[in-house]
């Protein structure tokens, strides 16, 4: 731990909420996943972990008074107030509840809300800041509050406490008292009018302790695992891990880590344009843009939600991560390929090659899912790709008739998703070492049946959103050695990436390439 520096964990002063919602990434039209996950409750490629939360829950689980514990809010209730702001805290207290207690997605969950209520522009920046503030520090805001909560509450006010100490932490622009005060009216506007005054007591002692200096996290030095878990409100399974695999002040660093959540990165429609002719349709748009470091793709700043512009739906450009279109540039397509994307959905990476054949060959995007079949027919629509096929088809299972007949596999395999908790602030919680496990097999079954559509000369590229060795590098190289027909082999990897390369193979840290984590490795056939 030398040079170790208190202020990375500080729970002031490095958060911020600006109320800009996470990205959807390269889904198009919004869509969102519904549903099972595909392979047993996996993630998919630029998505993290899927599966459902289930302990970890703040506080024991003890019904309170006449109440069933696990109640949701009283939502349809009209709450007995009427500030502007009450409309937010009511649709981010319902978020919450549902992601703390109902085992719902965080970016589901609030858009739902949202959308159910009439906000003005300013509540929804602040219902989504209130929201992602809590949910992002849910471990450390819990922490916290056990030293003001001898008894637990009902569930509804924990939620309101947690979203309110959140406020007192990590937002200024609220005093203090508007805190309180809208609190405890939230409070009484449910029905707990006998826990208003509760709330209101707890508030202000944590208050006066946060200014006293008084709120202190576990030892870096005595306990370095359990600080970091409460620090950046990570399980201590996955710290233990990260720690394991690069040492503490590493896993310090890259758990501290923030995106930038004014600035979105799209890529332009390779079949209607090039650099000069996009360039210009954004600055005709008034946009800020820079050049991202991967080829096609930029970095556009202050715009909001670019996935919501007339250009998007007409398929001008795709809001994608430049890993995510490195992994499919590659892939090195060219006109005439015939092409597998193994695990597809939600489509940016099938596009962006399907888009560099220009009319041409065929990108058969496939889904284990209907649901997520129709999201790639959708992508397939927007942006006019007719060589790119959608299909149902469980990719652990071999299709014969496509044995040694591709030109190239694109693997974007299920994963942990520890390269985009920045992004995907609830998917820290539903981590577990078994979980890991089993998607290591998994990845490893996906990689010896789809690796048989490869033809001798073509390439199988194996990409993951994690940075844990096993589930990456340690992979791959356990693949070779069961298939010694394959090969590593180079791919263009842009300058600003360069240091992530090692043994042949990519890995991305968001904290030293300023992007999410991400892994990327191109191996061949022998001819």
């Amino acid at each position: 731990m030398a040079g170790y520096d208190k202020n990375m964990d500080r729970p002031r002063g490095d958060r911020n909420f600006s109320g800009d919602k996470p990205r959807m990434g390269d889904r198009p039209y919004g869509d969102r996943p519904r549903g099972d996950r595909p392979y047993g409750d996996r993630p998919r490629g630029d998505r993290p972990y899927g599966d459902r939360p289930r302990g970890d829950r703040p506080y024991g689980d003890r019904p309170q008074g006449d109440r069933p514990y696990g109640d949701r809010p009283r939502m349809g209730r009209k709450p007995r107030m009427e500030k502007p702001l009450a409309d937010a805290r009511r649709a981010a207290l319902s978020a919450l509840f549902d992601v703390f207690y109902k085992d719902a997605f965080a970016q589901i969950a609030l858009n739902r809300e949202i959308e159910s209520v009439s906000l003005s522009d300013e509540d929804r920046r602040l219902a989504t800041s209130l929201f992602y503030a809590t949910v992002e520090n849910r471990m450390q805001l819990e922490f916290y509050l056990k030293q003001f909560v001898a008894v637990q509450p009902d569930k509804v006010v924990m939620t309101i406490l947690l979203m309110s100490v959140a406020q007192l932490l990590y937002m200024d622009k609220i005093p203090d008292f508007a805190v309180v005060n809208e609190a405890t009216n939230l409070t009484r506007s449910y029905g707990f009018d006998a826990q208003a005054g509760f709330v209101n007591g707890v508030l202000r002692a944590f208050a006066r302790a946060r200014d006293a200096g008084e709120l202190k996290l576990p030892d870096a030095e005595a306990e370095p695992v359990r600080h970091l878990s409460i620090a950046h409100s990570v399980p201590e399974t996955l710290v233990e891990r990260l720690i394991a695999a690069y040492g503490f002040d590493f896993a310090r660093e890259m758990l501290a880590w923030k995106p930038d959540e004014h600035r979105e990165t799209i890529r332009f429609n390779a079949q209607r344009h090039d650099a000069e002719s996009f360039e210009k349709f954004m600055t005709a748009r008034g946009w800020a843009f820079e050049k991202a470091p991967v080829p096609g793709a930029y970095f556009v700043s202050g715009q909001g939600n670019l996935a919501n512009e007339k250009g998007f739906l007409s398929g001008e450009y795709s809001v994608q991560s430049a890993p995510s279109l490195l992994s499919a540039l590659a892939v090195k397509a060219k006109p005439g390929m015939n092409i597998i994307d193994a695990c597809a959905a939600p489509g940016g990476k099938a596009a962006a090659m399907a888009e560099a054949m220009h009319e041409t060959g065929r990108v058969h995007a496939w889904d284990v899912y209907e649901h997520r079949v129709r999201i790639l027919t959708a992508v397939a629509k927007r942006l006019g790709l007719d060589n790119m096929r959608p299909a149902v088809r469980d990719a652990s299972k071999l299709k014969e008739s496509s044995v040694n007949e591709m030109d190239a596999v694109l693997l974007d395999a299920p994963c942990s998703g520890i390269g985009v908790l920045g992004n995907k602030p609830d998917a820290k919680y539903k981590y577990t070492n078994s979980k890991v496990d089993e998607l290591v097999e998994l990845q490893k079954n996906l990689l010896d049946t789809v690796c048989q559509y490869v033809r001798p000369g073509g390439a199988l590229v194996y990409s993951t959103c994690t940075v844990l060795p096993e589930e990456n590098e340690e992979q791959v190289r356990a693949f070779l050695e069961r298939h010694p027909d394959f090969h590593l082999a180079e791919f263009d990897v842009p300058e600003e990436y360069k240091s992530g390369l090692k043994d042949g193979m990519l890995t991305l840290h968001s904290h030293i390439h300023h992007c999410e984590g991400f892994f990327i490795a191109r191996m061949e056939r022998d001819e």
